[in-house]
């Protein structure tokens, strides 16, 4: 089994962009941390989803662009809850889960209010297409951030400059 394991580790680590990390307990492949990337797609097809909410004639429509954006958001909220869990160390795992509800419901009626007063403010329809915009943004902000990760800062020169 463990010459397989490294048959199977020299593999992958030969290819490009491919880091080992251990996953679950066993050693996983990534290439570029593509999971990321997907919450950008999520974002994309959650704010198409609310561009067609906005401008939806019909009620047929409205209720196929309802479902959609239901499918999208739970997919990126159930992805975060798997991110945390994956990411998170394991004596952590509880109290991140915990923070993430307890921003997540705070985030829910902060943002009701929010939309509550753009809806009266300046109607529903531009409302839902600047909610798309912004969530178009932050999609696009994401598949951007997942292409340049965090890079250490230079070393300094010993004279502080």
């Amino acid at each position: 089994m463990s010459g397989a394991l490294e048959r199977v580790r020299r593999l992958c680590l030969s290819l490009p962009e491919v880091t080992e990390r251990p996953s679950h307990g066993s050693p996983t492949w990534f290439v570029r941390d593509r999971r990321r990337r997907i919450t950008g797609a999520e974002g994309l097809v959650f704010a198409a989803t609310l561009v067609l909410l906005a401008v939806s004639g019909g009620l047929f429509l409205a209720l196929l662009a309802m479902f959609w954006t239901g499918v999208a958001w739970e997919a990126a909220f159930v992805q975060k809850l798997t991110w945390i869990q994956y990411d998170s160390p394991p004596g952590m795992k509880g109290r991140m889960l915990g923070l993430f509800f307890a921003g997540y419901l705070a985030a829910l009626s902060i943002g009701a209010l929010v939309i509550g007063a753009a809806f009266d403010a300046v109607g529903i329809k531009d409302s839902l297409l600047i909610c798309a915009g912004c969530v178009a943004a932050f999609a696009l902000w994401s598949i951007w951030d997942a292409k340049h990760p965090i890079t250490e800062p230079p070393e300094r020169a010993p004279n502080g400059s």
